[in-house]
């Protein structure tokens, strides 16, 4: 199929795409990614200072984003819209935390339109808030905002454009196990799942493995369990 829409819902490519009609280059896209991310650093400053009263703790908790492995390796690896979405939902939870329920409500929206799959990130946001912070109603919406563009995209927008029953991707889950039930079972049962899953199901790929590792800063393999888990 010749639409982006057989594989991905991201919508926020569309409003994105206004930029090239000031510089038509993919730089374009990529001084995009990097100044939004960049930004990030501000409501990570907020919740750090808000919660722990310092501003120290809001300049190392701002140093901790911007230096990020998996936020670098975001930046580094192309252009991606949902790569956006940390920045996002930071200020999501900025907003959040100053009681702005519109502008939170706002970032949430935007992350939405990100990627097919954040609306599930979104629904466990509004579960958080539901549950922990007892707000009933912005928790109940934000749920349900999260779980309706979910089910909308999954099983109306993608089937209708690439006529197929499950996602083209749902293959990658293999990666964990033969079929999704025990694919799951699997990450639960593995607590070192980055070193004892990963190789043995690549059959020695090294070189597909290393970019999900490399992200994180390869600290998957510092882990106790890791180094002491039986041959």
């Amino acid at each position: 199929t010749d639409t982006l829409l057989a594989y991905h819902v991201e919508l926020i490519l569309v409003p994105v795409s206004l930029l090239y009609l000031v510089y038509d280059s993919p730089v374009t896209l990529l001084l995009l990614q990097t100044v939004v991310l960049g930004l990030g650093a501000l409501p990570a400053f907020w919740i750090a200072r808000k919660h722990l009263g310092s501003d120290l703790a809001g300049l190392v908790f701002a140093s901790v984003f911007l230096l990020a492995p998996a936020v670098e390796g975001a930046n580094l690896s192309d252009f991606h819209g949902v790569s956006l979405t940390a920045t996002i939902l930071l200020f999501a939870f900025a907003f959040l935390a100053a009681r702005r329920r519109g502008a939170f409500l706002g970032c949430i929206i935007i992350a939405l339109s990100a990627k097919e799959d954040i609306p599930l990130l979104v629904l466990m946001i509004g579960l958080y808030i539901l549950v922990c912070r007892r707000e009933v109603a912005l928790g109940a919406v934000t749920a349900s905002l999260g779980l309706g563009w979910f089910l909308i995209c999954t099983q109306l927008i993608l089937p209708y454009h690439n006529g197929l029953s499950v996602s083209p991707f749902f293959h990658r889950i293999a990666l964990f196990g033969p079929t999704f039930k025990d694919s799951i079972l699997n990450l639960i049962r593995s607590f070192a799942w980055q070193t004892s899953i990963f190789p043995n199901t690549l059959g020695g790929n090294k070189k597909q493995s290393q970019p999900g590792w490399g992200s994180l800063g390869f600290s998957a393999f510092y882990s106790y369990v890791s180094f002491n888990r039986p041959p």
